[in-house]
């Protein structure tokens, strides 16, 4: 038995087992960092979204501490519950969080033929 929205259920979707987003270690540790030092609350988890989307450029990404919403796909990566609303996850497949020390960033990054990254940054706490 699976369970859609909370409601028991027959079927399986396909993101009840596929995890869009990966975090690396990196940012996992840095992640419950902010959230202890920033006293993030405990019901609040890792969202991960993109915003945008009407014209040539494209979308930007989403990355912060909120509630877990009615219309959010929801994972527990690293031991950190992981917020996606549905809507989102198409633009986050293949994705990964790291964090890059110094700068103070968090990275979400999308591997690319070859080898290569395409990455993304935004600051996550200042």
């Amino acid at each position: 038995m699976y369970t859609t929205n909370g409601l028991p259920s027959d079927e399986l979707y396909m993101f009840d087992t596929l995890q869009p987003v990966n975090l690396s270690a990196k940012a996992a540790a840095e992640v419950r960092k902010i959230m202890q030092s920033k006293n993030i609350p405990a019901d609040y988890g890792l969202r991960l979204g993109v915003r945008g989307g009407g014209g040539c450029g494209g979308v930007s990404p989403i990355i912060g501490f909120d509630k877990k919403k009615v219309s959010d796909l929801s994972y527990t990566i690293e031991g950190i519950p992981v917020y996606i609303d549905k809507k989102h996850t198409m633009y986050l497949i293949g994705k990964e969080v790291d964090f890059y020390e110094g700068a103070e960033w968090i990275s979400m990054k999308a591997p690319m033929p070859g080898g290569l990254c395409s990455s993304i940054n935004r600051q996550l706490i200042s």
